[in-house]
């Protein structure tokens, strides 16, 4: 089947968000949504929003989905599993924040061999922040 991908900002007096996105990005994103299996998603935030000067967003890097199954992206929403799993197995997944993963893939150097590998890191402390959307970011 096919799964219905929505750009609706979750304030209401604000324009739909841009989907300017960064193309790895944007790969992660696709591919992980529609890996996951389930019927719809809603991007509320890609460049815009309140975000951490860190962040990913302003440079089209990472996206927020506040509603899968037309229900809020929370512990209590499969959904919301389903789609961070699946962002999971993507080559070019970077960040992974969400109400059940709150992963981060970086690259380091094997001492051993001396190339560069990908490491998965646990960031719990962003938890609190993803506790009702999924943050993805795709690598550069």
């Amino acid at each position: 089947g096919t799964t219905d991908v929505t750009f609706v900002n979750n304030d209401p007096s604000q324009p739909p968000p841009p989907n300017n996105l960064e193309t790895a990005t944007a790969t992660v994103v696709e591919n992980a949504i529609r890996d996951s299996g389930v019927d719809s998603a809603n991007i509320n935030s890609t460049t815009g929003g309140k975000h951490d000067a860190n962040s990913n967003h302003p440079k089209g890097g990472a996206v927020d989905i506040d509603k899968v199954n037309g229900q809020t992206a929370n512990a209590s929403n499969p959904g919301s599993q389903a789609i961070q799993n699946a962002a999971a197995q993507q080559p070019m997944i970077r960040e992974n924040f969400g109400p059940t993963r709150t992963e981060k893939t970086i690259t380091v150097r094997d001492p051993a061999t001396g190339k560069f590998v990908k490491k998965t890191i646990q960031k719990p402390t962003v938890a609190s922040g993803h506790r009702n959307h999924i943050h993805i970011g795709g690598r550069r």
